[in-house]
């Protein structure tokens, strides 16, 4: 069944086999926001019938269908090209432990129970509606500056990646599965080890990941673990989950195009490098949550991703796509595409901050520790060598970061030497 609205306004898809339930999900969601199409699947075969030919704002889509169960309908979206990152509110009215991990894990930005509450859905709905607007509005002004600011030898290659993420043909890294299913069960109040331990055994290199980082000196324990829960009692359950974000998140730092594999490789060690360097200025200082701050460091080039994506692209096109005008794009942009890539993936706001302002102290309305850590390690790996830009005229302890922190030069070179120590450490770990 089609219904379609004449105002402007939201496309949305409904995935429901329950012609009741569907209707009152319509009903629901026409009240609540201004759409322009409505369409009703009456099983998940249609629905993806309605997707390969429709760019959809978010889908709705129940668990149990005909056809194509709500999860084959996400494996589907999740590989395709035209709605691959359009938001997903998957509806079951199993509202066991086991099939929210199974949502989660294939892929679902969010969840709810049947029967749901009419409050808490248009709460949700409204969520995800806004990760949409929020990428839309944020690359209209990233258009606007790159008008006034970029220089005319990368402006059109800036305005073309504009255009490319305005028209929603760029695909944004999925939150890797494994990190989010945990995510989404710790934010559960009753959530158990063994919900936790069983998610992570679904993955056997992060496993076994987790176990070696578990034996390494960082953690010094008086016996070698040798089992998942040994590992997780002793890093414990907020630090294995940023250990996770590590482990998945180096696969998201792969291409197979030889050109890029340097660029690539170079921007995982970065992160690796910033994110250690920033959880030993913490411990350093004993200030904020070192593991935290540990993924603050971990994620704030994220924003690099998705612009080397395109970037490859266009150097299949067009022969003037050089290094020089690669860093150059990923200075224009990347704080920016990071901010909206985990607006979408609902990190909280402090962390957002971070990545956006982490080379503009000046621009953030607050100026958090965990900012001027990150800021500071993101400057201190230059002099090290793991960094696109030398270090060489850098004097650390002249850093605004560094005033602001009241670190020394003293503290400074201990930090260094520590940080150098546990990156030989951490990559023998993963590699």
């Amino acid at each position: 069944m089609m219904i379609d609205d004449s105002s402007s306004g939201y496309s949305i898809l409904i995935a429901e086999d329950e012609e009741h339930i569907a209707l009152a999900l319509h009903a629901i969601i026409n009240k609540a926001f201004d759409c322009h199409i409505i369409n009703i699947a009456e099983d998940g075969q249609k629905a993806w019938d309605y997707l390969k030919d429709h760019k959809y704002d978010l889908i709705v889509s129940d668990w149990n269908m005909p056809g194509l169960t709500g999860q084959q309908l996400l494996d589907n979206v999740r590989r395709s090209s035209l709605n691959k990152i359009t938001p997903f509110l998957m509806l079951t009215a199993r509202a066991d432990k086991n099939s929210v991990i199974q949502a989660v894990q294939a892929g679902a930005n969010d969840y709810i129970s049947k029967p749901y509450q009419k409050d808490l859905l248009t709460e949700k709905i409204a969520g995800l509606l806004d990760l949409s607007q929020k990428r839309t509005d944020s690359v209209d002004q990233l258009s606007q500056d790159n008008m006034k600011n970029t220089d005319d030898s990368t402006r059109d290659i800036v305005q073309n990646v504009l255009n490319r993420f305005k028209e929603g043909k760029v695909e944004l890294p999925v939150l890797p599965h494994v990190y989010n299913s945990v995510n989404k069960v710790m934010e559960k109040e009753d959530y158990s080890v063994d919900e936790i331990v069983k998610i992570i055994e679904t993955e056997p290199a992060v496993s076994a990941a987790l176990i070696t980082i578990s034996n390494a000196s960082f953690y010094q324990g008086s016996s070698s673990n040798k089992t998942l829960d040994q590992a997780i009692t002793r890093i414990g359950l907020k630090a294995a989950r940023h250990y996770i974000f590590m482990i998945e998140g180096r696969f998201l730092f792969n291409t197979n195009t030889k050109s890029f594999m340097r660029i690539m490789t170079k921007l995982w060690e970065h992160s690796l490098a910033t994110s250690i360097c920033a959880r030993e200025i913490s411990r350093h200082l004993k200030m904020g949550d070192m593991d935290v701050i540990f993924s603050m460091g971990l994620l704030h080039d994220i924003g690099k991703l998705p612009l080397v994506n395109l970037l490859i692209e266009l150097s299949e096109k067009r022969d003037d796509i050089t290094e020089e005008i690669i860093y150059s794009v990923f200075e224009e942009l990347h704080t920016e595409i990071g901010a909206i890539m985990l607006t979408q993936w609902h990190f909280p706001e402090e962390i957002i901050d971070v990545v956006k302002y982490h080379h503009d102290l000046a621009g953030a309305k607050r100026r958090t520790n965990e900012l001027l850590i990150v800021h500071l390690a993101n400057m201190l790996v230059r002099t090290i060598g793991y960094s696109f830009k030398p270090g060489d005229n850098i004097v650390p302890e002249e850093l605004e970061s560094a005033k602001l922190l009241h670190i020394d030069k003293l503290s400074i070179d201990t930090v260094i030497s520590n940080v150098t120590k546990d990156i030989d450490a951490i990559k023998s770990q993963l590699s």
